[in-house]
This record gives structure tokens, C-alpha cells and sequence, in this order.
């Protein structure tokens, strides 16, 4: 693991997935990191998500782990919400 990895230091950073997807590891937003109404989101970030995915499966609503399909997206759509990602400029 080389020191530029996302356990050793704080931000955003976005990777590949083993699914062929990308998001997001390291210190995450919750309004990044997860898909869903903005009370669940919130939620998400106090409580964990599982809880509220839980919660929300049996209340009939959609909360999901944030994916995209390249890597470019991914960037894009952490920079229209005001985040900064460590490593965009990385190959």
C-alpha cells in the first residue's frame, strides 16, 4: 500500500470498484457517499448506512451507495457539490 492511500490520510478519493464502478473511499461526505432524501442521508452520516438502508426498505424509499460509471463522472459529480478529491489528478 503505497502512503498516498486514503487509510492514511483524510479527503475524498475516488477508486475502481471490483464490480467495474467507481466511488468514493477515505473521508467521505454522506451527501457524496450516498444516494437517497437528504433526512436519510443525514441519518446515514450519525447512525451508519445500513441502518438506513434497513429503514428505508421497509418505508418503501430508494438509499444506496452512490456508484458512477467512469471515473470522470465520479469526479464531476464530487466537484458540483463543492467536494475536492484527493487524487483526480492521479493516473
Amino acid at each position: 500500500m503505497k502512503m498516498g492511500s486514503p487509510f492514511f490520510f483524510t479527503g475524498a478519493y475516488v477508486m475502481l470498484n471490483p464490480t467495474g464502478t467507481w466511488s468514493f473511499v477515505g473521508s467521505v461526505p454522506a451527501d457524496l457517499a450516498y444516494e437517497g432524501t437528504p433526512k436519510d442521508i443525514a441519518a446515514a452520516a450519525k447512525f451508519g448506512a445500513g441502518i438506513v438502508r434497513q429503514r428505508a426498505r421497509r418505508q418503501g424509499r430508494t438509499f444506496r451507495t452512490r456508484t458512477w460509471t467512469t471515473r470522470q463522472d465520479a469526479i464531476d459529480f464530487a466537484h458540483s457539490l463543492g467536494h475536492t478529491v484527493v487524487n483526480e489528478n492521479d493516473d
